[in-house]
This record gives structure tokens, C-alpha cells and sequence, in this order.
């Protein structure tokens, strides 16, 4: 595994994803499946191979498993991300038949010519450091006629603050960084007028149900996630064009990004050879 520059100074996910870990059950699970079957619709997963770049937790791993692939393949550039995942599979492996390896490695490093199927990478390449770069190691591991799903910050207004935000955050002590947390928190809930106890909970509950994820995790993802790029539609489609992709499928949006830039989703197929 080769490091760059910038490398170093990235912020660690793992201890994040790992207490998320500790209360994935089968409504997590399943909700990832789903995920998957939407972005790719009418599509056999049955006897594919995958690569999910950036495991993070492995749910995404496992929800390939569980949709029938015949081998997934996982890394993280984090390390306890790399244990929570191979945790994670070797916990559910009686309910899927396929294989698995996770191992630690970076995206940016040289790739020694592996081929897969589908392609994976949520949320990921925009904080290695070099998001060009890394769009484009990507699409190297993806075979003739494969698919690389992906999602990437979205260009807002307001991303040069939160660049300076993420790099500030992650170079504080850990009074500071709470400090951070509570203040995102409490101009979150008053953007949203999430003022009674009942609101809250509610606006809690949904927000796990819609993305299968904890708020108070992401709030710390979103804070700390530095290196930070994003990207406009328009860049995507520019560079997967250039690097032979079409464009199967994609979600959108414009925002002002106050409280985050929010992810663009995006389904692209090779078609050079």
C-alpha cells in the first residue's frame, strides 16, 4: 500500500463505523439490499464478483453477499474499518454462499490488474486527497461491460468553509470537536424546528429508516471528513466519458450545502474495451 501526501492527515472513519456496527441488525441489513436493488435495477447480482472501495462498515460488502455474488472483494485505508468489516461477514457468513477477502489498501495505490463486475464506492474518493485520482483507480478495477456505483460530494457555496471546518476539526482536541458536534447539533435542530422532545425523536427515527445510519454517527463523519472535494455532475460525466464509461443511472441535486453538501448518486457502464 502506497501513501501519498495527504494520506497522513485523513480522518479516521473506523471508530465510527465500528460503534455503528454494534447495532446493525437485519433492518440495516435489508435496507442496504435495498439500496443496491435500486441503483441497479434489473440487474442479476447472482454469480458476480464486486469490489467495495472504502468498506467502512461492510454493510455494503455484505449486502453483495446476501444478493448473491460469488466473490466480493473489500479494502478500507483504514485499519479497525478493515476489522469491522471481516467482523461484520464472519458474523453473517451462514447466510450467503460467496466469498469474501478485506484487507487494508489505498485506491490511490497501483492496481495489479484486478477485474470485477461492479464497482463500489460510497461516500469515499472525495476524501482521499486527490478525487480525480482516485475516480479513475476506481474505473480501473471495473471489467468490460461492468458497472461503477459511486456517490460524491456535490459542489455547494459553501465548500471552501467546510473544507477549512473538516481540516480545523480534525487537528482539535477532543473538547473542541464536542464542542463542534453540539454547536452543528443545536443550529440543526433550529433550522429544522425540531423543538420538542417528540419532533426530535421522530426526525431520529426517520433519518434511520431512510438511510440506515445513526444521525450522531454522521454528524461526526460529515464534521471530521478531511480530506474534502466535491464535484459537479457535469466534472463526472466530463472524466468517465473521457476514461470510456456511459452513464446508466444518476441522482442530482442543487443545494446551498449550510449543513453538509449532501452526495450526488451515480451509476456509470464501461464501454471501452
Amino acid at each position: 500500500m502506497s501513501a501519498n501526501n495527504s494520506s497522513k492527515n485523513r480522518f479516521e472513519f473506523g471508530e465510527n463505523w465500528r460503534s455503528f456496527v454494534s447495532k446493525v441488525g437485519d433492518e440495516q441489513i435489508n435496507l442496504a439490499v435495498s439500496k443496491l436493488q435500486e441503483l441497479i435495477p434489473n440487474f442479476s447480482f447472482a454469480n458476480k464478483s464486486a469490489l467495495d472501495i472504502g468498506c467502512g462498515s461492510g454493510i455494503h460488502s455484505l449486502a453483495f453477499l446476501k444478493l448473491g455474488c460469488r466473490h466480493v472483494e473489500s479494502f478500507d485505508y483504514d485499519p479497525i474499518c478493515v476489522q469491522t468489516t471481516q467482523t461484520l461477514l464472519s458474523l453473517y457468513s451462514k447466510d450467503f454462499h460467496g466469498d469474501f477477502h478485506v484487507r487494508r489498501f489505498d485506491v490511490l495505490a497501483e492496481n495489479k490488474g484486478e477485474k470485477f463486475d461492479v464497482v463500489y464506492s460510497w461516500g469515499v474518493l472525495h476524501h482521499t486527497g486527490n478525487l480525480d485520482l482516485a475516480l479513475r483507480k476506481s474505473a480501473e478495477y471495473v471489467d468490460k461491460d461492468g458497472l461503477l456505483v459511486f456517490a460524491l460530494y456535490r459542489k455547494t457555496v459553501f465548500c471552501r468553509f467546510w473544507k477549512i471546518e473538516k481540516y480545523l476539526y480534525c487537528h482539535s482536541p477532543k473538547s473542541i470537536k464536542l464542542l463542534a458536534q453540539s454547536m452543528y447539533i443545536g443550529a440543526f435542530i433550529v433550522r429544522h424546528k425540531l423543538f420538542s422532545i417528540s419532533k426530535y425523536k421522530r426526525f431520529l427515527a426517520q433519518y434511520h429508516e431512510q438511510r440506515g445510519m445513526d444521525f450522531y454517527t454522521d454528524v461526526k463523519d460529515w464534521l471530521g471528513g478531511y480530506p474534502y472535494e466535491s464535484i459537479s455532475p457535469m466534472e463526472v460525466s466530463e472524466l468517465m466519458h473521457d476514461i470510456g464509461f456511459e452513464e446508466v443511472f444518476s441522482v442530482t441535486e442543487n443545494s446551498l450545502g449550510l449543513f453538509g453538501s449532501g452526495c450526488d448518486e451515480y451509476v456509470y457502464k464501461r464501454i471501452d474495451s
